[in-house]
């Protein structure tokens, strides 16, 4: 479409929403050169704000204004005033427009609500790559001191400093530090693209499947000489004004790159296109289908047809899980719960001609060896009664274990649990056979509180450079204000159907944190690694989503991360401290740094808490381990050749902090000592069948569960296969831990087992 429609202007509301949605997620200054320039001034008095727009223009006439408050408000009324309900850092944006929308321009500032402490916030305007930083900090009390740091490796303490970047200067982090001398300090981080110029944006067309797409991006610095278009559908071009058909309906995130190959400078857009109807095949086939869904299983109808010469002669079924079937009506049963895309093609004779259709199904009725999870609950005040209503058609119920939501656990059966403030949480039970380790779990949400008024947080993953993500999973994550804690809340699913985008539904409102991890089915899965929103490593340096009256926005820019490859070694294991020291914690995150600070790799801590990276280049390395809400202290690792494996990199998880070490002691059971134990739990007594390769006294000890040493002996062990009699009938019930330690300093391993009758 080379010209909006004048109907457009009956949705201005609705366009500028959208618009403005678009311009958030591409996170770049977007304007045309008609001369439109806006101009934002404010003050602060207490929780009130008093704008001041002065945008003017030396071209076409400004028509809108739109300002966006941060806290999900906005006006479009000129020079507001706005009343905040709580305290924080606020990002306003305001956007004014022409009549036709193919002029705009922004402006970005930060709003500080905070009377009684201090707050970093600070704007920019720059000239080619010359920057002007205006400081907007707020400072009660003391005085001010202020530390700029420009990305490029130089500073500042002037409070409205000016910078010139270099003719190479890529994406560059600006981050300001602002310190009242009495203990108040505060900061804030911005990302800024030095000497790009590109300004992008598209338009469209829809015909049925047919999409026209209109370039009009354009630059104020160098020569745009390339262009690449992402539709959404695994598809690209790399022309101009390209045309795309789509070949089945849906919403699709379309990005649009304009770059400048010279200076190494791009900048995107991204829009949603929607797609109601698919023009029939060249032979008339039309795929069609219906399901049905009981527990894990899927029955499947086949209800193509054809209105051309020929007919449906086979089929093929993709079900999302790996597997496949060729049937008209096949019945497919899932292992394992979660949303799969299924998709269905139907074929002439010839195969000449095929059709199409995919759609998304969750499963949810996936039990394994007849364990069956289940719960009901009362709530009286801020005190829930659980009931446990799980039961077994198989193994037996041996442990049990419930996450209420909040940060806090429970082993028994059916516990009461009394919630320390109102919202709604996620309740989740798990239970499992030790034996064969076995699991089934059940989760519901629970309000607490007399508000019951949610809302969504929704946002795309995008992968920079390359387009929206295809296979990831998403974590909602709450701050808690009350201990200033972070809780994992709620995780959800995105595939190809869902063009990058994610949605949290039912939400309470709160100061909440989202982060993205691409999954092993994804296409780049070992080119990205785990971000938080906006675009943070970790989580003390990412962006906050706060929700108080309407829907959140979250784009995550996903942060590229490559491994220069190499016969390097760099492993160890996590374990927990405080009143658990020495078990094994899953599901760490571990993240390794090279000495440039690059991120180059990471991984996660396996079921015994071990972890590794292989193959990597010799040289100096950080290993930072990333708990959330959690201090991290890092551990720096060097390899060469004369020491080209380090594998006693331990990592320790405490309430409140999370450490790295070399520990001194090498946890490599696959190189000294290998050990299986069984049966788990125990009665009478534990066997130990294990392999030792260190010819030395040897030292097992058994410890309970407050630490406490129960038995312990010397044994002289020689090399090669053995296997040991522990008696633990005289041992209560409980959780155990059997702890082998080499008197030499070769190994220390831990083996847990449970003491039943």
């Amino acid at each position: 479409m080379n010209q909006l429609s004048t109907s457009i202007l009956k949705k201005i509301p609705t366009l500028i929403m959208g618009l403005i949605f678009s311009l958030s997620l591409m996170g770049t200054k977007a304007y045309a050169s008609c001369g439109i320039h806006a101009k934002l001034t404010f003050h602060v008095s207490g929780y009130t704000a008093y704008f001041n727009d002065s945008s003017y223009t030396t071209g076409t006439i400004i028509a809108f204004h739109y300002l966006r408050f941060g806290d999900s408000s906005s006006s479009s009324t000129v020079s507001p005033t706005h009343k905040y309900k709580h305290k924080g850092k606020f990002p306003v944006t305001l956007y004014v427009m022409d009549s036709t929308h193919k002029c705009i321009d922004s402006v970005k500032d930060t709003v500080v609500i905070n009377p009684k402490n201090c707050g970093a916030a600070f704007s920019y305007t720059y000239s080619g790559l010359n920057y002007s930083f205006t400081n907007s900090s707020y400072v009660s009390g003391g005085k001010a001191s202020y530390h700029w740091y420009f990305g490029d490796g130089t500073t500042d303490t002037a409070a409205n400093p000016k910078h010139t970047y270099s003719s190479t200067a890529g994406a560059m982090t600006v981050s300001l530090v602002v310190d009242n001398g009495l203990g108040c300090k505060d900061s804030t981080t911005e990302m800024i693209v030095p000497n790009c110029g590109i300004h992008c944006y598209y338009t469209y067309a829809v015909s049925g499947a047919l999409v026209h797409f209109y370039d009009s991006s354009y630059s104020s610095g160098s020569k745009i000489t390339r262009y690449y278009w992402s539709f959404g559908d695994t598809s690209s071009a790399t022309t101009k004004n390209p045309d795309h058909t789509y070949k089945h309906t849906g919403k699709f995130a379309v990005v649009h790159y304009a770059i400048d190959s010279l200076s190494k400078c791009y900048v995107s857009y991204i829009d949603t296109i929607v797609i109601t109807s698919v023009p029939t095949t060249t032979c008339g086939l039309h795929a069609h289908n219906k399901y049905s869904i009981s527990g894990a299983s899927v029955s499947f109808t086949d209800s193509s047809y054809s209105t051309g010469s020929t007919g449906v002669a086979s089929y093929y079924w993709g079900f999302g899980d790996s597997t496949s079937s060729t049937s008209a009506n096949p019945s497919h049963t899932y292992l394992h719960n979660g949303k799969f895309l299924v998709v269905e093609y139907v074929f002439d004779s010839a195969k000449k001609c095929y059709s199409r259709v995919v759609d998304s199904i969750t499963i949810t009725g996936v039990t394994t060896c007849g364990l069956h999870a289940g719960f009901s609950d009362s709530v009286a005040g801020k005190t829930v009664y659980f009931h446990n209503t799980s039961y077994t058609t198989g193994k037996s119920i041996s442990n049990y274990y419930w996450s209420f939501g909040d940060s806090t656990t429970a082993t028994a059966t059916s516990p009461n649990h009394t919630y320390t403030y109102n919202g709604t949480f996620k309740v989740i039970l798990y239970i499992w056979d030790s034996v064969s380790k076995c699991s089934s779990s059940y989760s519901t949400s629970i309000t607490i509180g007399t508000s019951t008024a949610t809302y969504d947080i929704k946002g795309y993953v995008y992968e920079k450079g390359v387009g929206m993500a295809d296979y990831a999973t998403v974590y909602l994550i709450y701050y808690k204000t009350t201990d200033s804690t972070l809780n994992l809340i709620d995780s959800t699913s995105i595939v190809p159907a869902d063009s990058g985008m994610y949605h949290f539904g039912k939400v309470s409102p709160g100061k909440y944190l989202v982060k993205a991890a691409l999954t092993s089915s994804a296409t780049n899965y070992k080119k990205f690694l785990p971000t938080y929103y906006h675009s943070s490593m970790h989580w003390d340096s990412a962006k906050y989503v706060t929700i108080t009256t309407g829907t959140g926005y979250a784009g995550i820019f996903m942060i590229a991360g490559s491994n220069p490859g190499g016969a390097g070694f760099i492993g160890g294991k996590v374990s927990a401290g405080a009143n658990k020291v020495g078990d094994p914690v899953a599901n760490v995150e571990v993240q390794l740094y090279d000495a440039s600070n690059n991120l180059v790799a990471f991984t996660y801590s396996d079921i015994n808490g071990n972890y590794s990276f292989s193959n990597l280049a010799y040289g100096n390395y950080t290993v930072w381990p990333e708990a959330l809400g959690k201090i991290t202290t890092s551990a720096s690792i060097t390899i060469d050749a004369g020491t080209p494996s380090i594998g006693n990199v331990g990592i320790t998880v405490d309430t409140k902090a999370i450490s790295a070490a070399v520990t001194g002691i090498e946890n490599n059971s696959q190189l000294y000592f290998s050990a299986r134990v069984y049966p788990n739990p125990a009665k009478e007594g534990i066997n130990m069948d294990f392999v030792n390769l260190v010819n030395a006294k040897t030292n097992i000890s058994i410890i309970d569960a407050m630490g406490r040493t129960v038995y312990s002996q010397v044994l002289s062990l020689s090399i090669g296969k053995q296997s040991l009699h522990l008696n633990t009938e005289a041992l209560n019930n409980g959780l155990y831990i059997i702890k082998v330690l080499d008197q030499k300093g070769n190994f220390e391993n831990n083996y847990r087992f449970i003491k039943a009758n």
